[in-house]
């Protein structure tokens, strides 16, 4: 596969991007028939070619969450009207757009670890749940420093996972900031995780800043850690939410 690179204009990314299309077309063909598609990321182009050529044959498919954007039940939709149409011109009328991740293809079997908290746009969705306990074993493998076993058995009533900035709006802020405002009336502690690219100093985190008991998690570590691997979850009695970050 070719490479774009930051130096390359717009054009150039497609024309690369087309390029690679032509090399997926090629190692699909070759594997069929494709008995199961496994995928994350279905606003991406590559994974919506792939989903493009095996929709009219007996593939199974099998979405895999793409971090935040699954659980809030947003789809990262940044291209305006006008890049939509030129989006299908240069690629095809293949190019689509959905209501949530995960939704490219109908009948997809949605794969969470945290399927009960899946908005209601999933609930006419197969949902399975991926088991954490590799997944937190391939963690721990990583050498976290012995600093995070302070986060253990975590006082809060209320987790707040962010996301990127560009998955935040207007609606999930009022959310948020509600059941920030009902557990500092109840008097409980609000841990809040951020995003590792979500800067502290956003005007957005910060209209959600928590006046009373504030649980600052590191936003370096992946939020598995603080959820199976200590007893917070369990202490969560309202969850905003808990989402497995990128």
């Amino acid at each position: 596969f070719l490479e774009s690179y930051p130096d390359h204009n717009n054009i150039k990314r497609l024309l690369v991007k087309k390029k690679n299309l032509r090399a997926l077309a090629e190692i699909v063909e070759g594997l069929s028939p494709v008995k199961k598609f496994y995928y994350t990321c279905d606003w991406k182009v590559e994974a919506e070619y792939i989903s493009h050529l095996l929709r009219d044959t007996d593939t199974e498919f099998h979405y895999y969450d793409d971090g935040m954007g699954t659980y809030i039940g947003n789809y990262k939709q940044c291209r305006s009207a006008v890049e939509r149409l030129f989006s299908r011109l240069f690629y095809g009328e293949w190019r689509v757009v959905i209501d949530a991740e995960g939704h490219l293809n109908k009948g997809a079997k949605i794969h969470t670890i945290l399927p009960e908290l899946l908005p209601s746009v999933y609930d006419n969705d197969v949902k399975c749940k991926i088991d954490p306990s590799k997944l937190i074993a391939g963690l721990k493998t990583e050498n976290f420093p012995d600093e995070l076993a302070k986060y253990a058995d975590i006082p809060a009533e209320l987790l707040v996972a962010l996301p990127t900035v560009d998955e935040i709006n207007g609606a999930f802020v009022s959310m948020m900031r509600n059941q920030i405002d009902q557990a500092e009336r109840h008097d409980s502690a609000v841990a809040i995780k951020k995003h590792p690219r979500t800067k502290s100093d956003d005007p957005i985190v910060q209209r959600l800043n928590v006046n009373g008991k504030l649980i600052d998690l590191p936003p370096e570590y992946p939020i598995e850690l603080f959820v199976f691997d200590s007893n917070l979850y369990a202490n969560v009695k309202e969850t905003g939410l808990i989402c497995i970050s990128n």
